[in-house]
């Protein structure tokens, strides 16, 4: 599950409901963990391992009885909990370039990647500094130009551009 977080400079965090969802082309099985096909990454993708929207996500969860919502607030949770120690860890660097950089209000875009366990919790796998935000194909172009489209209605009400038009 790859959700996309609005990060900028001085230490203000969004998180977009957008995102994706990898399945794997075969079943997870703890005896078999060798065979490529039951894990995801991107260098690992092939036609057989489609990509989702979150509402397809939403869906699956529906349809299993489970609670999306849920499932929701502790990605939210995990993402909070790894931006304030990445805060943490970087106060009383050197970082005099905040101030320029603030002005501008640009958002850097991260991609937190998850997985999800057989009790439902989210377990991050990685951030991403420098997500693939360039489509690959219908599955993700509406996803990915909606999140870099957002990210910057973002940082132009952050500026104070309430009439921003970003195409």
């Amino acid at each position: 599950i790859r959700v996309y977080v609005y990060y900028f400079v001085d230490n203000d965090v969004y998180l977009s409901n957008l995102g994706l969802v990898k399945l794997a082309a075969e079943t997870y099985e703890e005896d078999n963990l060798n065979n490529n096909r039951i894990h995801m990454t991107n260098s690992g993708r092939e036609e057989s391992m489609p990509q989702h929207d979150f509402v397809f996500l939403r869906d699956k969860f529906h349809e299993a009885g489970w609670s999306y919502d849920e499932f929701w607030r502790r990605v939210q949770s995990a993402v909070s909990i790894t931006m304030q120690c990445y805060h943490k860890k970087n106060q009383g660097q050197n970082q005099s370039y905040r101030p320029q950089l603030a002005r501008f209000s640009i958002p850097k875009i991260l991609g937190f990647d998850f997985t999800m366990t057989k009790d439902l919790q989210p377990m991050l796998l990685e951030v991403n500094r420098f997500p693939g935000m360039e489509p690959r194909g219908e599955d993700d172009s509406e996803v990915k130009e909606t999140v870099v489209r957002d990210a910057w209605i973002c940082a132009a009400k952050r500026a104070g551009v309430t009439n921003a038009i970003v195409k």
